[in-house]
């Protein structure tokens, strides 16, 4: 792997670990307020209801920070999580952008739009992932990715029916 691509693997790791922190405090801090402090009507304040409305994205978060970590120390296992979780996310917020851009009773609608910047600044980080010096650094086998658009998919379809 050529110093260029080397650095580009050191800077995704560490914005992905430090994009993973940052999402699991604002994750956790939401739930907290929720909780705390009612914002939750009472009939749907329950822990499965909080649980089933946020769960991806505790989940996603600790996969991103522990993906962008194992990718700063060159594991496989890490630029996989990392593929997936960057993969993830730009979907995540190109269908966010998508539902919430159309919803004209939502308030500040123009703030969701830039819900597609994201999705295409993780869409950029996902191309740059599957590029070939990382390819050949990580020598995927199909098993890998097998397993790897299978746990997209499950994210995927997870994503779309608990929003």
């Amino acid at each position: 792997m050529q110093k260029n691509w080397i650095i580009i693997e050191k800077i995704i790791g560490g914005l992905l670990a430090i994009w993973g922190m940052v999402v699991l405090y604002n994750t956790t801090a939401v739930v907290l307020q929720s909780i705390n402090y009612g914002h939750v009507p009472p009939p749907n304040l329950s822990y499965a209801h909080v649980f089933k409305i946020n769960h991806l994205y505790f989940l996603l978060a600790l996969a991103t920070m522990f993906g962008g970590a194992l990718m700063i120390f060159n594991d496989k296992e890490g630029w996989l999580l990392s593929f997936i979780c960057t993969a993830t996310y730009a979907i995540a917020f190109f269908i966010s952008a998508r539902f919430n851009s159309q919803a004209a009773t939502q308030p500040y609608s123009q703030f969701f739009k830039g819900y597609s910047l994201m999705a295409l600044l993780f869409l950029t980080i996902t191309i740059l992932l599957i590029q070939k010096p990382f390819r050949q650094k990580y020598h995927p086998t199909t098993k890998n990715w097998i397993w790897t658009i299978s746990i997209l998919g499950i994210l995927i379809i997870d994503k779309i029916i608990f929003n």
